[in-house]
């Protein structure tokens, strides 16, 4: 298969993923909102929302990762792939420990800004806390 096919093919099912993924998206919402209420279902929105942009934090790193340890793997370089596992590992940790040290405290200040209904509070800091 030639390059432009296979980038073709490449667009054309990643294309497809991302409408299936629009569509479930579309089609349950009305029923998560049904099943926990529109509170619960606008925690779930912003929680939703705050993951997704803090996964931007990653820069394209573990995308990095794979591509490295995918060549190293062909070459059958155990050691590589041992130590890009280890860096990986460092990387993510070091990483998610900065974000739980800044993060965590600011949990009161951020159900403050989306000014979170006292009553739903205790649930909106749990899920805050996952």
């Amino acid at each position: 298969m030639s390059k432009s096919r296979r980038l073709i093919s490449n667009v054309k099912y990643n294309s497809i993923g991302f409408i299936i993924q629009l569509l479930a998206g579309i089609f349950l919402s009305p029923v998560i909102v049904s099943s926990i209420g529109i509170e619960n279902f606008g925690i779930f929105v912003v929680v939703s929302a705050l993951s997704a942009n803090i996964s931007f934090l990653d820069l394209g790193v573990g995308d990095t990762y794979g591509r490295f340890i995918s060549a190293a793997a062909v070459n059958n370089d155990v050691m590589a792939i041992r130590e890009l596992v280890n860096a990986g590992f460092f990387f993510y940790a070091t990483l998610s420990l900065a974000v739980i040290v800044i993060l965590y405290p600011l949990a009161g200040s951020v159900l403050n800004f989306f000014n979170i209904s006292p009553a739903l509070r205790s649930d909106a800091l749990f899920v805050y806390y996952l």
